[in-house]
């Protein structure tokens, strides 16, 4: 039997350890309830990526009914940001035992190293909670005694996400659309799941593919079309694609790239063995079937999917995708007068234009840089930086986490690509 992360360690103990922050007794050390309003207002401003659905709800208003996936963020992501500026530094430093653990635990590769730190973590946090000074033993509840079984349950059944209640959840709410009134609930499931299963059946059998009617078809079962039966995608290479309108800007006779800025087409001249005649800006990148933004792409308001992570130099660092953009020249004999080349004759490359963060490193005297946040593996802070970088598509890692909090910028890598909200 595996431990369910889900509820134990999210809907148990992370939403224990706000309940006792926020709406507990004043005269705790712990209390932070008086900062609520401060607190909510570093929440709200929060803008996440889309792969977290669900945008930040307010404490005060909302905390009782905040789902599973939203306790999730707060414990992976924006706690450790916003709590540092109110939780006392014990009670801190005992929380950010439990956040790296449950990262460790929550990667799509763990090492025999990591579950030992994962374990040691664990048991620091299990330990510490119960002593006077803390919490006290009788807030050890059975989901924080269970915290010292997680990572032999990793052990053997791999890590936490690929065995939680995440996905039998979300198939609930599949079955409960099923359900279109009171009587009969049990008939209405049935006979609906036997529909679709008919439904999709025939539809293999009497639809072909490619034909107007197979494409109703897949619109009526939710099919998703691949992104090469997308009108707006256009494939670059294998698992890239460019997305939605593309932008051309022709080289000119000084030199000059229309409305492109200098500083940019310098780092991208610096990366290519070729003088570009032409430019084609485009605002989103499709790679592996990760859909990454620029902030050109100015649609989604409440999140935030142009922060990125890339190599260079064989070191990760963090940015914001201002724009993608293909540098092309002709390599054939058409005419240079010709705008647009018809041959395959064409030598092209790909970048992503990032504004650089820079990481700001931990320094004397300064109470806030020195602090448990630069243990946690995964959350870093930053600043934003006047370089730009011409990144290659291929060294892209992912999309991160960004918060801005009182004038600084912290960036939080995602722990797997699997589980999504």
């Amino acid at each position: 039997m595996t431990i369910d992360y889900m509820h134990g360690a999210l809907l148990g103990i992370t939403k224990g350890l706000m309940t006792l922050w926020f709406k507990s007794d004043r005269k705790e050390d712990y209390h932070c309830g008086h900062h609520l309003q401060e607190i909510d207002q570093m929440l709200l401003a929060m803008r996440p990526p889309l792969d977290i659905h669900r945008t930040p709800r307010s404490i005060q208003d909302h905390m009782q009914h905040w789902k599973a996936s939203e306790l999730r963020a707060w414990l992976l992501f924006y706690s450790l940001p916003i709590m540092l500026h109110f939780l006392p530094t014990k009670y801190y430093e005992h929380y950010a035992l439990l956040v790296s653990a449950m990262y460790i635990l929550l990667k799509d590769s763990i090492t025999e190293a990591d579950l030992q730190k994962a374990d040691d973590l664990l048991k620091q946090f299990v330990e510490g909670y119960g002593k006077q000074h803390m919490y006290g033993s009788t807030r050890v509840s059975l989901n924080v005694h269970s915290l010292l079984h997680y990572v032999n349950t990793v052990r053997e059944l791999g890590p936490l996400w690929a065995h939680s209640c995440f996905f039998f959840e979300d198939v609930n709410g599949q079955v409960l659309r099923l359900i279109h009134g009171t009587q009969g609930v049990e008939e209405q499931v049935l006979r609906a799941v036997a529909i679709l299963q008919k439904f999709s059946e025939m539809g293999e059998k009497c639809f072909e593919p490619g034909t107007a009617s197979r494409k109703l078809y897949d619109r009526l079962s939710s099919v998703v079309l691949s992104p090469e039966e997308r009108s707006n995608f256009q494939q670059i290479a294998k698992g890239y694609h460019m997305v939605g309108t593309l932008k051309e800007e022709f080289r000119r006779a000084n030199g000059t790239y229309g409305n492109l800025k200098k500083c940019h087409m310098d780092v991208v001249l610096a990366n290519v063995d070729f003088v570009p005649e032409r430019f084609i800006v485009y605002q989103r990148l499709m790679k592996d079937g990760e859909m990454i933004h620029s902030r050109m792409y100015g649609r989604p308001v409440r999140h935030n999917s142009y922060t990125i992570a890339f190599m260079s130099n064989g070191i990760t660092c963090y940015g914001e995708v201002l724009y993608f953009l293909q540098a092309s020249v002709r390599t054939c004999s058409c005419s240079l007068a010709q705008r647009t080349c018809q041959c395959d004759s064409v030598k092209s490359r790909h970048f992503a234009i990032v504004q650089c963060f820079e990481p700001v490193a931990p320094t004397e005297g300064d109470p806030e840089n020195a602090n448990p946040l630069y243990s946690v593996p995964h959350i870093f802070k930053c600043k934003v930086t006047e370089a730009c970088a011409a990144v290659k598509l291929s060294y892209i890692s992912g999309k991160v986490v960004s918060m801005y909090i009182n004038g600084n910028i912290y960036v939080a890598k995602f722990p797997n690509r699997v589980e999504k909200d």
